[in-house]
């Protein structure tokens, strides 16, 4: 995905097809201006089913402010972020 429309329409889609997130951080590191964490991400869908997800992000941040973020998931559980995004996009949460 590129560009910042493309991005911001992704997400606005996807927080539109869940009713609740939480996030359960297992460990987090600074190096310089790099911020990096793992943990657990629980999705609650509308239906009221939730997914777990292992996760590790890197934030790269200048002056304070994130300028590329990336999300990394356990490929065990690629194909349920997948099927959670593909549904997400399709309205089906």
């Amino acid at each position: 995905m590129r560009g910042r429309e493309a991005f911001e329409g992704a997400v606005r889609s996807f927080f539109d097809s869940i009713s609740a997130l939480s996030h359960e951080l297992h460990e987090q590191w600074s190096i310089g201006e790099v911020a990096i964490c793992t943990g657990t991400v629980t999705y609650t869908r509308r239906d009221g089913r939730s997914l777990r997800a292992p996760f590790a992000n890197v934030l790269k941040l200048r002056a304070g402010r994130i300028y590329d973020y990336r999300l990394n998931s356990n490929k065990s559980t690629e194909s349920l972020t997948e099927i959670a995004l593909s549904s997400a996009r399709q309205g089906a949460w």
